[in-house]
């Protein structure tokens, strides 16, 4: 089976407000699906360090601060119940913004992130990270801009999420060809001056889960005379 996206789970806005901060309520397409997720502390009062935590199944938290004292968890769920859930972020005293998306087909993955201070308002001025995406695995970027100003737009990849130009934040996907990607987004209005975080996961199928190989053997037959 391909990975594939479901749906987002916060909304195509996002989901932001007081810690603790939980997303609307969702169901899976099916059970064991994966959940990626962000949420980071738009207060910057760096009191606590950020926990995504789900009601549908175990989440993995990576934390950085993206400005010194502000708390980020990029997150993830490698296996959600196929119920009606919630996922929840809580950092003490922050107001949190809170991202998050569903993909079915996914064995395993990987996550990086990067923090763009003022990187301009050029076409595809903020970048992620270049990453290596192999045939059949997908690569979801995720770009926030921590001053909650509603103007990314992505520059390249699938729109997956949070709407271009109208939310806080933009999801993209990339199908793999075997080849270096290097996700893009842009922020004419505000890229001059505000911070962004761009939090990426590599999704890869499950072991064992590529086309098979077949071979077609020729069988000669002399005849003699």
């Amino acid at each position: 089976m391909a990975i594939a996206f479901d749906q987002e789970i916060t909304g195509t806005a996002g989901t932001q407000g007081n810690s603790p901060l939980s997303s609307p309520s969702f169901t899976p397409a099916a059970a064991g699906e994966v959940a990626l997720v962000c949420a980071l502390d738009q207060t910057q009062n760096g009191t606590a360090t950020m926990t995504i935590t789900g009601t549908g199944g175990s989440f993995t938290n990576i934390n950085f601060d993206y400005s010194g004292s502000a708390s980020t968890s990029q997150a993830y769920c490698l296996a959600l119940s196929g119920a009606a859930q919630t996922v929840t972020a809580a950092d003490s005293g922050a107001y949190v913004l809170l991202v998050g998306i569903l993909y079915s087909g996914v064995g395993s993955l990987t996550t990086s992130h990067v923090v763009r201070t003022a990187p301009g308002t050029g076409t595809g001025a903020i970048t992620g990270n270049s990453v290596v995406v192999p045939t059949g695995s997908v690569l979801i970027a995720i770009c926030i801009d921590t001053g909650d100003n509603s103007t990314i737009v992505n520059a390249n990849g699938t729109l997956r999420g949070g709407g271009n130009g109208s939310a806080f934040y933009v999801t993209t996907e990339f199908d793999g060809t075997g080849v270096a990607v290097t996700p893009e987004f842009t922020d004419a209005t505000n890229g001059a001056t505000d911070l962004y975080i761009v939090v990426q996961f590599l999704l890869s199928p499950p072991a064992g889960s590529s086309a098979p190989l077949y071979y077609r053997s020729k069988q000669l037959i002399y005849l003699e005379e």
